[in-house]
């Protein structure tokens, strides 16, 4: 699938309710067509796994695109500054949540970029070590208890000197 096609795809799917629902903080003004994130999955499984539709459609300006992104790009195939360099793409919102849950989680850098982020100064890369933290917890995985503990640690020791938005991904 082109990317002409995944654009004119959402656009026959968009919901201008969702469009409407979608804030700017949400979106950090991207354009959005207007999909909540079954419809953009549902799309996903069509596509299946496309690593290179998905770098394209993270060079967009349009925030269903790259959660559209997210649902079809292969963990497995970034390297360490591949996956660093696609973080800097990122910004606080749904987008980079679901970047975090779908890709980083899903990664073997997960535990750098975790213990990387969660001792970092900003609070962008500490929300996304906690998304990334919460679902690599829901998932089989060789990480120790002490791994888990030593986060847990230090949530309950920072928490209450974190900005919202940090408390919210710790949560």
């Amino acid at each position: 699938m082109t990317v002409d096609e995944v654009v004119s795809k959402l656009k026959s799917e968009s919901t201008e309710g969702v469009k409407n629902g979608w804030s700017i903080l949400d979106t950090r003004g991207e354009e959005t067509y207007g999909l909540n994130f079954s419809k953009v999955q549902s799309i996903a499984k069509k596509i299946k796994n496309d690593p290179c539709l998905a770098d394209e459609l993270y060079a967009s300006n349009n925030h269903d695109l790259k959660v559209l992104a997210t649902c079809i790009d292969d963990a497995s195939s970034y390297s360490l500054d591949e996956l660093n360099n696609r973080v800097s793409q990122l910004y606080l919102s749904p987008f980079a949540e679901k970047f975090c849950q779908q890709v980083m989680a899903k990664s073997a850098h997960a535990v750098h970029f975790i213990d990387k982020w969660s001792n970092c100064e900003v609070g962008d890369f500490k929300c996304y070590a906690y998304f990334t933290l919460a679902e690599v917890a829901k998932n089989k995985n060789n990480l120790s208890d002490e791994f888990y503990a030593r986060h847990l640690r230090d949530i309950a020791e920072t928490i209450h000197a974190e900005p919202d938005t940090v408390k919210e991904a710790m949560q």
